[in-house]
């Protein structure tokens, strides 16, 4: 049903004011041949001269009035319903997609105190990179930082340049 909705909503977005106000136009006439086809409204003419006092020609011409304003008034609060909802769908798809875009880690996560392994939700412990990658976008790179290379590498480390890393010399 929403699919339906959509395509006439759809079919409708196209069309301008003027060609809204036309179609409505076109109804009216088109209302006013058929009332006539029927005598509707001489009908009414005779029941308004029989009921003088009712003056129900001037409320026939009110209500016509009315009518037609009302529906141009509906017409229009159409389209901009119609158009605030197509921005809001729009906004939705943008929301969306940069919900897809955004995959963090988020809560509490237990790390070991020693190793760093992280434990999941069932239990079982992983390496914090295959963790967090399994649980976000993140690639990892790996390297040595100054103070491991001194006590892994103590051949590569001198005093002289304590920023000296694995594979510079």
């Amino acid at each position: 049903m929403t699919k339906k909705r959509n395509l006439v909503h759809r079919a409708w977005a196209g069309i301008p004011i003027a060609g809204e106000l036309i179609i409505l136009s076109v109804s009216c006439v088109l209302v006013f041949v058929i009332a006539g086809r029927l005598d509707i409204l001489e009908r009414f003419v005779d029941l308004s001269r029989r009921h003088e006092s009712w003056e129900l020609d001037e409320l026939l011409i009110v209500s016509v009035f009315l009518v037609f304003a009302l529906a141009i008034f509906a017409v229009r609060r159409l389209r901009e319903s119609r158009s605030t909802q197509i921005s809001l769908e729009r906004q939705n798809v943008k929301l969306e997609e940069a919900l897809v875009e955004i995959n963090q880690l988020r809560g509490i996560i237990p790390i070991c105190a020693e190793c760093k392994k992280i434990r999941d939700d069932a239990g079982a412990w992983h390496q914090i990179e295959a963790y967090i990658g399994k649980h976000s976008e993140a690639k990892f790179s790996h390297g040595v930082c100054p103070e491991c290379v001194k006590s892994l590498y103590p051949e590569f480390s001198t005093r002289d340049n304590p920023d000296r890393t694995e594979g510079s010399e």
